[in-house]
């Protein structure tokens, strides 16, 4: 996917500093702002270490002005490359579900694929192999946002 840095009216790089380039500062602010807490993240360290109303606020406000960082796809975890903002969402047991249905309302595409060691596979079945990485209860509930959102069940 050929990603383009779409304009945010709101300069969120101060609070949220992103590694990704100025090019992709905005989608990395909003990678940094997914991440916090979550030291899992090769190239998006997170600024704060507790996710707060604040940042919820924050990332809502990124993706309502710009839908379009959803469709960032540069992220790095561990040996999986291709990581976007709803995948982060996903691992990061910090973030509440509202954001991840709030990002697949958005728009975000649950069936993009991921490359994990150099094979490409859906990301609910690397999360249904990697069990560690999050807890049955909340897969189960991603399962089921993803299920609703998901582009085949829409007709």
């Amino acid at each position: 996917m050929n990603f383009q840095e779409p304009q945010l009216p709101v300069d969120f790089s101060e609070r949220y500093p992103s590694s990704t380039g100025k090019d992709q500062a905005n989608a990395g602010s909003l990678m940094n702002a997914i991440n916090t807490g979550c030291y899992f993240s090769h190239n998006h360290r997170p600024t704060f270490p507790v996710f707060t109303d604040k940042i919820a606020t924050d990332i809502k406000t990124m993706v309502n002005d710009n839908p379009g960082l959803l469709q960032y796809d540069g992220g790095l975890f561990r040996c999986r490359r291709g990581v976007t903002p709803l995948m982060a969402a996903c691992i990061n047991k910090n973030i509440p579900m509202e954001i991840i249905e709030f990002f697949l309302e958005r728009g975000a595409d649950p069936d993009v694929k991921i490359n994990v060691s150099e094979q490409e596979t859906s990301f609910i079945e690397d999360l249904e192999s990697n069990i560690s990485l999050i807890d049955k209860d909340r897969l189960e509930k991603i399962r089921q946002l993803f299920k609703k959102y998901t582009k085949e069940d829409l007709g």
